[in-house]
């Protein structure tokens, strides 16, 4: 493709949104929720190709060439700080690992990789789950959207045996996770964890990653 395929794939992406905003600007209530729900699915889209075009000139040292540690150019190309940029550039090599030769290897991650690239989490989350099970922490996961028990055939068997840890870090309902965990993570702002603020014993702590409530810490908490 010639050097400006960029440009003129850029500009049908932004043709293409400006006619959805006009198709849209006199939308019902759901056709608003609908709206949502798609513009938030493109953000995750997005996040995630802006982690493999990361990986991808990281891999093949094109900064490196230009006397300049990835992310450092990062920090200076999407104007973000250098520990902003250092975590993008983390979350890309666990997400999308190459070998020294360039070839691509299985995730790090791959449970993050496959939530990531099928646009249920965004970068945030997957920049958590790799710190902290980098780090070694025990986690728990609850998504009253994913449910292991009831899945079949070939999703079940990619979770089970392609990503068996999966099955480890994931539970049924939010109660599992308070019984196991010190510090609880919401990443979602479904109502329904809003009753987890309450259920919170001595000694546990909760971060709270979408605002659902416009509380704040008290006594550590």
């Amino acid at each position: 493709m010639p050097e400006s395929w960029i440009a003129t794939e850029g500009q049908a992406v932004n043709a293409a949104l400006a006619q959805f905003r006009v198709a849209t600007s006199s939308a019902s209530d759901q056709d608003l929720i609908d709206r949502l729900l798609f513009l938030k699915a493109v953000v995750r889209q997005a996040e995630h190709d802006a982690l493999h075009t990361i990986a991808q000139l990281d891999s093949d040292g094109v900064f490196l060439e230009r006397g300049m540690r990835t992310s450092t150019a990062v920090a200076d190309l999407l104007r973000c700080t250098s520990a902003e940029a250092s975590r993008l550039v983390a979350t890309a090599a666990s997400v999308f690992p190459t070998s020294l030769a360039g070839e691509p290897l299985e995730p790090r991650l791959p449970a993050t990789a496959t939530a990531l690239g099928g646009w249920e989490i965004d970068r945030t989350h997957a920049e958590v789950i790799e710190r902290l099970l980098g780090k070694g922490y025990d986690l728990r996961i609850y998504d009253r959207n994913v449910s292991i028990a009831s899945l079949v055939g070939a999703n079940r068997d990619f979770i089970l045996n392609r990503i068996p840890h999966i099955s480890r870090l994931m539970v049924d309902n939010e109660d599992a996770v308070l019984d196991h965990a010190q510090t609880i993570m919401i990443g979602n702002p479904d109502p329904d964890f809003w009753n987890v603020l309450y259920q919170l014993r001595n000694g546990q702590s909760i971060v709270d990653f979408v605002r659902i409530t416009d509380r704040r810490s008290e006594n550590g908490r």
